[in-house]
């Protein structure tokens, strides 16, 4: 009786420094197993592809503070409101802004004193840049509109799905030819 294994594909992805290189690897192992007397076989196919990003996505939060918790949150939205309009105005496009969440809080004197303090308001937010020479302009956009903290650049692949499939497909015809 046969038994046959398929191993499988193993998929790494190594994202490098700032402006670094992303490298796909794939592999694809098949090995063949067999009982009574018969003998087996085993194919490995690798193939990588090593692609620079070529946009970013980029996280930000407003928070303020202020005696009454309407005015917390009326000058958190006027805050987003700016950064909303100077990233559009500077060319990025509105579909890729997104507010990820919104909080708003009293702030206590001490731990031990529940005494009100003020209020802090909070937003959060993303957008996404297709042009990576652009980053720092729009960093200083949100940034002179009060933006108070950004907290994460993600470097992306724009068409990384079609670029995985070209790396799978050399990959399997790297096992044919073995």
């Amino acid at each position: 009786m046969k038994k046959f294994y398929i191993l499988g594909l193993t998929i790494l992805i190594a994202i490098c420094s700032c402006f670094g290189v992303l490298s796909l690897s794939t592999n694809v192992n098949a090995e063949v197993y067999a009982e009574d007397n018969f003998a087996s076989v085993s194919v490995i196919g690798e193939a990588t592809t090593e692609i620079s990003p070529d946009r970013a996505k980029i996280s930000a939060s407003i928070q303020t503070l202020s005696s009454e918790m309407s005015e917390a949150k009326d000058k958190n939205f006027e805050i987003l409101d700016c950064a909303i309009k100077a990233l559009v105005d500077f060319g990025i496009e509105r579909e890729s802004i997104t507010t990820e969440y919104f909080t708003c809080h009293p702030s206590y004197d001490n731990c031990y004193d529940r005494s009100v303090q003020g209020f802090y308001a909070t937003t959060n937010f993303s957008f996404r840049i297709n042009n990576l020479e652009d980053i720092k302009g729009a960093i200083d956009v949100i940034t002179d509109c009060g933006v108070t903290s950004v907290r994460n650049i993600n470097y992306e692949i724009s068409n990384y799905d079609e670029i995985y499939s070209q790396t799978m497909s050399s990959a399997l015809e790297n096992a044919k030819v073995k």
